[in-house]
């Protein structure tokens, strides 16, 4: 029965197997102990009507023809029927789909000059993270599939923002990219590699300092981060220094190198307006960050002659360091993300 329905499913309407899917053919049957789930796969899976259509030529016999479909783990399966029995050659689905869904994508972006740029990046660093050998899909590339999406969409919510304000890539100024940054926390951080790649391409001369967000770091949730934020401006138990500390990592993805590096003339102020210098320019501080770098400053000795000119005084400053906020965890580099607006 199943190699009836089998060779009916490859064959066209006059009863001619493709000659393309004869390996398909082979492949299904190959365990005879497995002809129940191959008969359930043909009976009820719509991928095969999807394998008919391409024996009957109504559809290329390609992957590029799978990742048009649907994204469901029905085409992946597919996709690895094709590529396993020889019926098409192995390439990385992963990187096919996003390719597909990245001109569908683009092409919803109303602006040309953004649809060019955003294909250029897309071709040039995203794609090639899917360079690894050839293979059907696997968990990593789903989860970089994914990934990939998201950046994308980020970088493109990105380059609205100077359009709407009368900027754009080339003139837009270090602060309002500062202020997006704090304002969109992890999204805003993991722009780095679009901006580091922009300036390489003499298309911008914005900076991000800010560490991307990665698989490596320590997974902190949303409402942890900012449980240690409420508690670095509200205990008395800690040193003032290590509370700034704190709060300038957990709200700005500050790295420790940076911080031991700042100088008083790093923070300026005006009336209830506080604002440090991080990167290239200023960024306005929350009313209470800001009251708390005053308080530092004013309790810190002030520089002149030999004293220290830093905002974090030490005898030797590239090991000066804020300790936890609790006594177990600490967000890493990586992990840390949020948006400064939000404060409690």
């Amino acid at each position: 029965m199943v190699p009836g329905k089998l060779r009916a499913l490859i064959s066209d309407d006059h009863g001619r197997p493709h000659p393309q899917l004869l390996g398909l053919e082979k492949y299904l049957l190959r365990d005879e102990g497995n002809a129940e789930a191959v008969l359930s796969w043909i009976r009820r899976s719509p991928m095969s009507r999807v394998v008919h259509d391409m024996a009957v030529e109504t559809t290329p016999i390609s992957l590029q023809a799978v990742a048009e479909l649907p994204a469901t783990g029905a085409t992946g399966y597919l996709a690895a029927l094709l590529i396993e029995s020889g019926a098409v050659p192995t390439q990385n689905f992963d990187r096919i789909r996003l390719e597909v869904w990245e001109q569908e994508f683009i092409a919803t972006i109303p602006d040309s000059g953004t649809r060019i740029l955003l294909h250029r990046y897309a071709a040039w660093i995203i794609n090639p993270r899917f360079a690894d050998p050839p293979h059907s899909s696997a968990a990593d590339d789903n989860s970089r599939l994914s990934a990939s999406k998201t950046h994308l969409k980020a970088v493109a919510q990105f380059l609205e923002i100077p359009q709407t304000q009368g900027w754009n890539l080339g003139t837009m100024p270090q602060r309002l990219f500062d202020d997006y940054v704090a304002a969109h926390g992890r999204t805003g951080k993991d722009l780095t590699p679009f901006i580091r790649w922009a300036r390489s391409q003499h298309l911008t001369q914005l900076r991000s300092e800010y560490p991307q967000s990665g698989p490596g770091g320590s997974v902190v949730s949303e409402n942890q981060r900012w449980d240690w934020v409420a508690d670095l401006l509200s205990t008395d138990e800690l040193k003032l220094a290590w509370r700034v500390g704190g709060l300038l990592v957990l709200l700005y993805g500050a790295t420790l190198t940076r911080l031991v590096s700042l100088r008083h003339e790093a923070v300026d102020w005006e009336e209830n307006t506080t604002r440090i210098t991080l990167g290239t320019d200023p960024i306005e501080l929350p009313v209470p960050v800001g009251l708390l770098v005053r308080q530092l400053l004013a309790t810190g000795p002030i520089p002149s002659g030999n004293e220290s000119p830093w905002l974090f005084p030490g005898a030797r400053p590239v090991a000066t360091s804020p300790p936890p906020p609790c006594p177990h965890h600490w967000p890493s580099e990586a992990s840390t993300s949020g948006t400064a607006d939000a404060l409690p």
